[in-house]
């Protein structure tokens, strides 16, 4: 049972997989709740707003127009309550209680609360809530509620959620503007960081990952005062030695093996007025000497899956450099797994533009085209369904295995669909200072590895069974990953099966899943949000004088302590605006 805000169809359709999900309405005035409706996936997404259904047993709505009479059905008025669940008024506001509880005109001797929401009969005999009567302006001559546009913006499958609000030009006309928070999709990308194809646009996602930044800082300032450091693989901004230089480091020795990183990284040393500071070697570590033994290496040598760049390794020949091998930061890669199920019809997304073209870059680099590890971006906490178990779990600060076998055992915590494993990586700048990429968004993104691509049901209890295995690619940097085990199902007989994540094995479209991903070789690019689509949605919902002139998509809208939009903080439309209507 979800309330206090308006329900949103792809949460009602994802709880109503899992049971019975109710969309409730009521303000604390009438018991908290006063209507429930209970939608069920069967009856689609054709709501424009999730109906907060009828009134509960000993509770009376009544929706009523500005007269005080009673509105027809479909058409917009203020919601009434009666029966046994209203207050008795407000604690030491006599004045606000006789506004606001009023003698009920169509039951003899009961009151009637007037919410202040606005909301319409629907012909099944459900409500349709439509926002609040403070929100009505008026434009051009109409009166115009700003939640019904609001419900309306919010019925589009790209939007997330919506305010609109009323302003005046400067000849003192109102206008309406329409805040849009879109959509965010879940997507598939390639995984990029075994590959090597490292661009200006990386680094830079990698230099301005301010949350992650923030935790190497941390641990810095703690740590290298004073200190001498080596930065493993410093990239074509330096950013890791640049952060040791601000924590007091005395001597920063910064190794890049990619000779234009490298370059841009002397470039960007120079511009600082670093290099009495850092010095940058250009060179493979597994063979560079040093003039000195260092105090700590510093590195961020891990991908989406913390040792497939081939950190173990790498690490493991840095130890000869330090003058305590156990000296490492990050000090450990717990990369974790778990079964998920993805949003419908996942399988039939596409890449978007800048992936197709990274996928290029990925098989041009290798040589051939083979089923490549993919990232997930966007997927919700809630698809993930079991516990979670260690996939990889390397500790720097002493000798790592660089192969490794070891058995894991996940339970089902609902019923679902079960399409695959999720893989994500937990890194340890220090015991403290803890990334998790799953429940925050970093520049590495959880890995998705297509094992069951039918949907396969579980029930909650089913069990799977596996073995994780890491063994060196035929290049004895990166590693190969296999996983393999059986589903246990109550109802079913166990279900086997085998997916292994390789690095570069020649294998192309070899199951259902990249079949699907890669048919006729020609990926599509799925079409980014347009306004004049949106404006067309509108025309078939709203008559024109309804139509907001400005729209301004933010990433997130405001929101105040209570977790409700706050539209102060909502940013002038000038400039912002993705489209100007008439």
């Amino acid at each position: 049972v979800t309330a206090g805000e308006a329900a949103v169809a792809a949460d009602a359709i994802l709880f109503s997989r899992y049971g019975r999900y109710y969309n409730a309405y009521g303000p604390t005035e009438g018991s908290i709740c006063a209507s429930v409706f209970q939608f069920k996936d069967s009856q689609g997404t054709d709501f424009r707003n999730i109906p907060i259904g009828k009134p509960i047993s000993n509770t009376r709505i009544y929706i009523r127009d500005g007269g005080g009479g009673l509105c027809p059905v479909g058409v917009a008025g203020e919601i009434c309550l009666g029966g046994s669940g209203l207050a008795r008024g407000y604690l030491n506001q006599p004045e606000l209680s006789l506004e606001k509880f009023v003698p009920n005109p169509f039951e003899a001797g009961e009151r009637m609360y007037l919410t202040g929401d606005l909301g319409r009969w629907l012909p099944d005999g459900n409500i349709e809530f439509l926002g609040r009567n403070d929100d009505q302006v008026k434009i051009r001559g109409y009166r115009i509620e700003l939640g019904e546009i609001e419900s309306a913006l919010q019925g589009h499958s790209d939007v997330n959620r919506s305010v609109v609000v009323s302003k005046k030009d400067i000849y003192g006309n109102d206008y309406l503007v329409a805040y849009l928070e879109k959509r965010k999709y879940v997507k598939l990308t390639p995984s990029l960081s075994e590959y090597f194809v490292y661009d200006a646009l990386l680094y830079n996602a990698l230099t301005t990952d301010e949350k992650r930044n923030n935790h190497y800082k941390q641990v810095f300032n703690k740590l290298l005062n004073d200190k001498t450091v080596l930065d493993l693989g410093t990239g074509s901004d330096a950013i890791l030695s640049q952060f040791c230089v601000a924590a007091g480091a005395k001597k920063v020795y910064s190794v890049e093996i990619f000779e234009e990183a490298y370059e841009k990284a002397k470039k960007k040393i120079k511009e600082l007025g670093l290099e009495n500071r850092i010095t940058l070697i250009h060179g493979d570590i597994t063979e560079i000497e040093l003039p000195e033994k260092v105090d700590y290496c510093v590195s961020e040598i891990v991908g989406s899956i913390g040792g497939s760049e081939g950190a173990a390794k790498l690490i493991n020949s840095t130890r000869r450099l330090l003058k305590n091998p156990a000296n490492m930061i990050p000090k450990r890669s717990l990369t974790k797994i778990a079964a998920v199920y993805l949003p419908d019809k996942l399988h039939q997304y596409v890449f978007d533009e800048i992936s197709e073209h990274y996928l290029q870059e990925v098989f041009g680099q290798i040589g051939h085209k083979f089923d490549l590890r993919l990232c997930i971006d966007g997927l919700p906490m809630e698809n993930v369904i079991t516990n979670h178990q260690p996939f990889e779990d390397l500790d720097f600060t002493g000798d790592i295995n660089l192969e490794d076998n070891h058995l894991v055992r996940f339970e089902f915590t609902k019923g679902s669909i079960v399409n695959g494993f999720i893989v994500w990586l937990t890194l340890y700048i220090d015991e403290h200072e803890v990334i998790d990429t799953l429940s925050g968004q970093y520049v590495w993104l959880p890995v998705y590895m297509p094992v069951f691509y039918d949907d396969t049901e579980v029930e909650a209890g089913d069990y799977i069974e596996a073995n994780i295995k890491r063994k060196l690619s035929d290049n004895d940097l990166n590693p190969d990953f296999i996983i393999s085990g059986q589903l246990f199902r109550k109802k079913h007989d166990p279900l086997e099966f085998s997916f292994q994540s390789s690095n570069h094995e020649e294998k192309y479209c070899a199951t259902p899943f990249y079949q699907k991903l890669f048919e006729n070789e020609q990926l599509r690019v799925k079409e980014d949000f347009s306004v004049n689509h949106l404006i067309d949605y509108l025309k078939t919902i709203l008559p024109d004088y309804m139509l907001p002139s400005h729209y301004v998509a933010i990433d997130e809208l405001p929101l105040n302590s209570n977790g409700k939009i706050d539209r102060t903080r909502l940013p002038e439309p000038d400039g912002l605006e993705l489209s100007v209507g008439n």
